[in-house]
């Protein structure tokens, strides 16, 4: 088994991209500012335990929605998990039949006819009330001549 390929979703300029490697060695080669950092950076950010996610790896396209979610009231009954921006990375390996024992294991079902497995990771808001609330603590809706977005608010440390 090895890794094919990679889809990165919402990280920094990129919308959506399908990286493809080769099975021993694979060279990123481009321009200047052609997002070959970012490409293998969300892959470290997502599989190693160095470094985490910045608000600003985002695309800058998807702040204004957080930014609208943290000025709406928040509502119970609404599944902002699945509403608000998530960077993803599929991870998508070859499996070959050697191996093909060890896969079954991660799947619940399988057959031989499958020739990839893949993994989705996701950065979201898991706690959006949580969030919320935080927010509005340090930003309360009445103050608006020192309200500041929710993106700088995640900026912040």
């Amino acid at each position: 088994m090895y890794l094919n390929r990679y889809c990165l979703r919402n990280f920094r300029r990129f919308e959506s991209v399908e990286i493809k490697l080769e099975e021993k060695d694979t060279i990123f080669v481009g321009a200047n500012n052609s997002g070959k950092t970012s490409a293998t950076a969300a892959f470290r950010l997502f599989v190693s335990r160095h470094g985490e996610f910045k608000i600003y790896d985002f695309p800058s396209t998807l702040l204004p929605e957080l930014d609208r979610f943290g000025e709406s009231d928040f509502q119970y009954d609404i599944n902002y998990e699945e509403k608000l921006p998530a960077i993803e990375l599929d991870l998508w390996f070859t499996v070959t039949s050697s191996i093909y024992g060890r896969i079954a294991y991660l799947l619940p079902s399988i057959s031989s006819e499958y020739t990839e497995v893949g993994v989705r990771l996701r950065f979201s808001v898991n706690q959006p009330a949580e969030l919320h609330n935080a927010y509005r603590l340090m930003y309360p809706k009445s103050s608006q001549e020192d309200q500041k977005s929710l993106s700088y608010f995640l900026s912040q440390d």
